[in-house]
C-alpha cells in the first residue's frame, strides 16, 4: 500500500500558508504509520494506548480522517 502525501495553499488575511494533506495511517503498522506521517511532516501519535487504537501493533482508527489538510507539524 503506498502513502499518498500532498501539499496545498491555504489564503487568509493577504498571507499563503502551506498546508499538508493527512495520509491514510489505518492498517498500517504503527512506526510504518508513524514514518508515513512524518514524510508527510505531521506527528503521529497513539492518543490512547491499548486495544482501542491498535491490534498488535497496527494502527486501527486515525483522527483527523485522510485528506484533510493540516499545517505542518500538527498532530
Amino acid at each position: 500500500m503506498a502513502a499518498q502525501v500532498g501539499e496545498g495553499l491555504l489564503w487568509g488575511m493577504g498571507r499563503r500558508e502551506v498546508l499538508t494533506v493527512v495520509p491514510a495511517l489505518v492498517g498500517l503498522a504503527v512506526r510504518a504509520a508513524q514514518d508515513v506521517a512524518l514524510d508527510a511532516r505531521l506527528l503521529a501519535v497513539d492518543q490512547a494506548p491499548g486495544p482501542l487504537r491498535t491490534a498488535t501493533g497496527i494502527a486501527t482508527a486515525q483522527d483527523p480522517p485522510p485528506g484533510c489538510y493540516l499545517r505542518p507539524g500538527s498532530e
